[in-house]
């Protein structure tokens, strides 16, 4: 489980930070440079919504 979670916590780090570059290789170094689908597929998701109040 804790590996699910770092992939998942790196994958969204990637996606909001102004450089993703540490996120990217972490991604790449133990992950097979692969993000997390199911972040990914919330992610897209939650585009274009507000955030919560």
């Amino acid at each position: 489980m804790p590996n699910l979670k770092l992939r998942s916590c790196l994958t969204l780090f990637a996606f909001v930070a102004s450089d993703p570059g540490l996120f990217n290789a972490v991604l790449a170094k133990y992950y097979n440079n692969a993000p997390d689908p199911l972040t990914l597929r919330i992610l897209d998701q939650a585009k274009g919504r507000s955030p919560p109040s």
